[in-house]
């Protein structure tokens, strides 16, 4: 396997895992925007656990996210200093 193949392979596994991160945060934007708009304040309120469970995965959803950012931020690093040792072994 190539280097060039490797950092192909890491490119594809960052986009999609940002693209995954992506589509759960708007389903999640979808969701909450519907809940609100088919329900009142008042049958919201009479379902406090159910509110609280939605909170405590909010929470779980935000930490996971700020993992996974900072994850593919670490990847696409590698990848750009593996791109410059290549470049630097390709002058010689």
């Amino acid at each position: 396997t190539s280097p060039q193949n490797l950092e192909n392979d890491d490119v594809h596994s960052v986009n999609k895992e940002n693209k995954e991160l992506t589509e759960l945060m708007e389903n999640r934007q979808t969701l909450i925007t519907r809940l609100f708009e088919q329900n009142t304040a008042k049958d919201i309120r009479a379902e406090p656990e159910l509110v609280l469970d939605m909170i405590t995965l909010d929470n779980q959803l935000t930490a996971n996210a700020e993992l996974s950012k900072k994850v593919i931020t670490e990847q696409v690093i590698k990848i750009k200093k593996s791109k410059k040792v290549a470049k630097s072994y390709k002058k010689y």
